[in-house]
């Protein structure tokens, strides 16, 4: 996503901007899935040699539950800032890995589908928050 030094006024540039899954590579991570492209919006400045951007962006994204393994979908905002130096050189600056980084960054560390989910059976693989298990091993619980 590159933004056009020559387009930043001197009151600044609202910015408005879609971004795909393909975009990010985020097609390229197990159990994320992006559901809609991720909405940025902010606004740019130019500061003597410096450019900088208030960024918010919003992505409905579906995720694997990290013990049953059913879809969780989950709404992410984050605000963020970013910062650039820039010489009379430049036409431009390309701000997508930046984001990119903000979105992973904002990800989860651990997904539920529910705080009291029970996972799946390591024995025979049963979903044990819709059925119970039928092995020996039919109390097992998980662990936190």
């Amino acid at each position: 996503m590159r933004i056009y030094i020559k387009d930043i006024g001197p009151d600044g540039l609202e910015l408005k901007k879609s971004i795909l899954e393909k975009d990010l590579g985020l097609e390229k991570l197990p159990g994320i899935v992006l559901n809609a492209p991720i909405e940025i919006q902010g606004f740019v400045q130019k500061k003597g040699d410096t450019v900088v951007l208030d960024l918010t962006f919003k992505g409905f994204f579906s995720f694997e539950c990290s013990r049953c393994l059913d879809e969780v979908e989950r709404i992410i905002e984050k605000d963020f800032s970013l910062e650039y130096q820039i010489n009379r050189s430049m036409l431009f600056i390309d701000i997508i890995e930046d984001v990119r980084q903000e979105v992973f960054l904002s990800f989860p560390e651990k997904v539920l589908c529910q705080d009291s989910c029970r996972g799946i059976c390591p024995q025979c693989g049963i979903n044990l928050n819709i059925e119970k298990c039928q092995c020996h091993k039919n109390s097992f619980q998980v662990q936190e």
